[in-house]
């Protein structure tokens, strides 16, 4: 069985908004293509918390690509699709966004192979919660 997860982000600035977007859509599985992009949303940080992320994920071809990402209500929407050992995985690319970009609105839903529930992840104070 799959786990299957969306994530929903905002920020105020559409630049940042089509950035992020491409970071997702663009890198192909090529890691210095998706830490080139990362670079120009935070120069920074940007390079070294794409490096931690691509380490900690087993494919970033698969790992850190969305099946669809779209637009809605001012948000981005992405939908992904991993393997069930993978149970961390939004909770990293969660957090690597955080960081990424610290002011940027950002939660998750998922649903778990596991359990007949799912649940939504959601920042407060900058520590990453769970609701049921």
């Amino acid at each position: 069985m799959k786990s299957y997860s969306s994530i929903y982000y905002k920020h105020a600035d559409p630049e940042i908004m089509n950035k992020i977007d491409f970071l997702f859509q663009t890198h192909f599985g090529h890691a210095d293509t998706f830490k080139e992009v990362a670079d120009h949303i935070n120069q920074e940080e940007g390079i070294n918390l794409a490096e931690s992320l691509i380490t900690q994920v087993k494919n970033i071809e698969f790992d850190l690509s969305p099946i669809t990402i779209y637009r809605v209500m001012g948000y981005s929407v992405c939908h992904f699709v991993h393997e069930p050992t993978d149970k961390e995985l939004i909770n990293l690319i969660l957090k690597f966004l955080k960081h990424l970009v610290p002011d940027i609105e950002i939660f998750a839903w998922k649903k778990p192979p596991d359990v007949s529930d799912n649940y939504w992840l959601r920042f407060n104070n900058n520590q990453l919660i769970q609701y049921r």
